[in-house]
């Protein structure tokens, strides 16, 4: 996110949840055995 300029405060914001949602959902997590957050979540329910 600090690598743009967002031209208005919807941009960013837009931007921001796209990576939060990568974040928790694409992203392999090597501190819960190198599965992502979600797949931890469906496993725990």
């Amino acid at each position: 996110l600090d690598q743009n300029i967002f031209e208005t405060i919807e941009e960013a914001q837009h931007q921001a949840t796209e990576w939060l949602w990568t974040y928790n959902n694409d992203r392999p997590n090597m501190g819960i055995g190198g599965i992502t957050p979600a797949m931890k979540l469906k496993m725990a329910a």
